[in-house]
């Protein structure tokens, strides 16, 4: 920003430490994430720009028309309706809520398992760092999902002023009759506040501008289906997050004068990745800013996103409003009619929006979709099946829920040794156990259950490749696979079994520590806590697989910024006499944290032991999920960290049992589960 606010967040009632901090992360975060992409459209200038004044400029404009006797309305939702609000000339705004940010406050007033942009909304407003909050006049929640009708009974005691909308579950004539109410008696809480009266010609000015606007985004949205790809979906995402901030006529303007230069690229077959690079969709739950990680990891992953059918996205702009209607009953009438249309998934039954994904991949000639659906979003996980099947039936090559999935459909690899009859005559029989993780690829080689080879190698960006060198001169006769990398081993690996990882972790622990009852495993990108039977066999399970938060790359995060290496990270912390506790697990708000500590001359052995006992805290809250038992066994790569096991054994009051290479456990598993389906194959 080129400007001081500082006064202006502080009129605002923001909290000036927290909210430097969430910008100090921002600004970096997307400045590494869009400013270094190739070939990048000229126009995107003018979106970097608003991004940058996002807190700043655009925060001013707000409160200038407030000055001038408008009103804003700051809304969570596409459903809330624009054209009533621009009709009785107001402004309306995306609100924040696309972080983790003070969670641990969020959670006093939510359970654990709410879905994250709910926490995200409670989060920033009892953190005070969201300036679009403290400069609404009002804001608008709708009754869309089970999660924000009650939470926002919560949230009306947070802010200011709150007015909650009802919405319908199903689009009959009973559902519509409740949106044209419900729209109406919004249209009246808008004339009281601002003191206006919506007339036919101001209700038409606000749909018309509000259609220019969605007609913008449609021209963007048709032009992605080129191929070369003229625009990388990170930009297209960034254009439909602007969407929801920006002043509507200038935002206009921009998107049309970016459809211009795109316009030109397409005619010159120019784009920002060569012809035939794999094409996804991503579908599902919105993603608000700064949620930017899953097209990130796509993108550099080799594919190019096209389209977006989400609330931010195709879902929420794909279709106008009528503006012939003679009345305001009329035009009211319209603008309903254009809502109802929205195949958000909180409509039962919803198959217009089954069909919009599949039209979508035919029209954008995508070869794959990313099914995004948030933790604890029942509504869209629960559609990921009718949207994956009806692809399947109309040939779309996959359907998946993560990048590393998706990533099998342009993955190219070629299969490893696997042991002829001639080969294994009269020799012991070999069973191979190969755990692809997040960080490390583990390979274990049992003959007639005894372990004869371990080996452990980065995953690093090419898991296949990793795989083949570990397996290169390895005989075996079964090779079973697990971890995050199973699917894609499967795919290009011969009579290749697959185990999830918490099934492979229960039987290397029950081969290494018979009568354990209770493993903590915590890897590269998840934690886990699983309860065992007398036998072994898994009972129940939680999991952290939606955060690094708590997991290895956490703590390799935070010895990076403190300028450590592993040995000297655990080392550190092991030495400090007292610790410096983290008000954030978010991996990035903690990073942040972290340097803010370091500035103020915190000792990084402090900071070092106080990270360590945030995973250990996160862990033992995680395990409230089970019954934890004795014996308890710790496993995956960070129990080779012996203060961090010291740490768990204090926070669960238990001594912790840590294998011999606790790293290649699920391996381990995964081949001891492999000789025993051979056996049972015997006659």
């Amino acid at each position: 920003m080129s400007t001081d606010y500082r006064e202006m967040w502080k009129g605002l009632g923001l909290d000036l430490e927290a909210h430097d901090m969430l910008l100090g992360v921002l600004g970096p975060l997307y400045e590494q994430t869009f400013m270094h992409q190739a070939n990048r459209p000229a126009g995107m200038q003018y979106f970097d720009f608003v991004m940058s004044e996002v807190h700043g400029l655009r925060i001013k404009e707000l409160l200038d028309a407030k000055q001038a006797g408008r009103k804003v309305v700051g809304s969570f939702c596409t459903f809330v309706p624009e054209e009533i609000v621009l009709g009785l000339d107001g402004v309306m705004v995306g609100l924040c809520a696309g972080a983790e940010f003070a969670t641990a406050e969020a959670e006093k007033y939510l359970p654990r398992n709410t879905c994250a942009l709910i926490k995200g909304a409670f989060g920033f407003a009892l953190a005070r760092v969201c300036p679009y909050l403290s400069a609404s006049d009002v804001i608008v929640g709708e009754n869309t999902c089970d999660g924000k009708k009650k939470g926002y009974e919560i949230f009306k005691d947070l802010v200011p002023r709150l007015y909650q909308m009802d919405l319908p579950q199903a689009k009959s004539a009973e559902g519509r009759a409740l949106m044209m109410a419900e729209f109406g008696r919004f249209a009246k809480y808008l004339e009281e506040l601002t003191g206006r009266k919506l007339t036919v010609e101001a209700l038409r000015k606000g749909i018309s501008t509000a259609n220019a606007k969605r007609g913008a985004m449609q021209r963007l949205a048709k032009l992605r289906a080129a191929d070369p790809a003229p625009i990388s979906g990170l930009d297209g995402l960034l254009a439909n997050q602007v969407y929801f901030y920006d002043d509507p006529a200038r935002f206009t303007g921009s998107v049309n004068k970016i459809c211009d230069e795109l316009g030109q690229r397409v005619a010159k077959q120019e784009g920002v990745a060569p012809t035939g690079t794999p094409r996804i969709v991503i579908s599902g739950c919105p993603m608000a800013v700064p949620n930017w990680k899953l097209p990130a990891i796509v993108e550099r992953a080799g594919a190019v996103i096209v389209g977006e059918e989400s609330c931010v996205g195709e879902r929420g702009t794909q279709n106008l409003t009528v503006d012939t209607g003679r009345t305001v009953d009329e035009l009211m009438d319209a603008i309903v009619d254009r809502y109802l249309k929205i195949d958000c998934a909180i409509f039962t039954p919803n198959p217009s929006r089954v069909e919009h994904v599949r039209q979508m991949v035919k029209g954008l000639g995508a070869h794959g979709v990313i099914h995004y659906g948030l933790q604890f979003c029942a509504p869209y996980q629960i559609e990921a099946g009718p949207v994956e099947r009806t692809l399947e039936k109309a040939a779309c090559p996959r359907c998946a829920s993560t990048p590393t999935t998706v990533r099998r459909t342009w993955a190219r690899s070629r299969p490893g040794w696997r042991r002829s009859s001639s080969d294994c005559a009269g020799s012991p029989m070999r069973s191979a156990g190969i755990d692809i993780g997040s960080r490390a690829v583990k390979l274990v080689l049992v003959e007639d259950g005894r372990v004869v080879l371990r080996s452990v190698e980065d995953t690093g960006s090419d898991p296949l490749a990793v795989c083949r060198r570990l397996l290169d001169g390895v005989g075996y006769d079964v090779i079973t696979g697990t971890g995050y990398g199973r699917h894609l081993f499967k795919e290009h690996w011969p009579a290749v079994d697959v185990i999830t990882e918490i099934r492979a972790v229960a039987v290397g622990v029950a081969a290494l520590v018979p009568g354990c009852r209770t493993v903590v495993d915590i890897g590269g990108q998840d934690s886990k806590v699983i309860e065992l039977d007398a036998a072994g066999k898994v009972q129940k399970f939680v999991m952290n697989d939606r955060c690094a938060a708590g997991t290895g790359q956490f703590l390799e995060m935070m010895a990076t910024t403190l300028a450590y290496t592993r040995d000297e990270f655990e080392a550190a912390a092991a030495g400090a006499a007292r610790s410096r506790q983290l008000s954030s697990l978010c991996t990035v708000f903690a990073q942040t944290e972290v340097v803010s500590l370091i500035a103020r001359g915190a000792p990084r052995e402090e900071i070092a032991l106080g990270v360590h006992q945030a995973v250990a805290a996160r862990t033992h809250a995680l395990a409230g999920g089970v019954e934890v038992l004795d014996p308890v066994v710790f496993t995956g790569g960070c129990a080779c960290n012996q203060r961090l096991a010291s740490l768990l054994s204090s926070t669960f009051k238990r001594s912790l049992r840590i294998p011999d290479s606790p790293q290649t456990v699920a391996a381990l598993g995964g081949a001891l589960h492999g000789a025993a389906e051979h056996r049972r194959a015997l006659p």
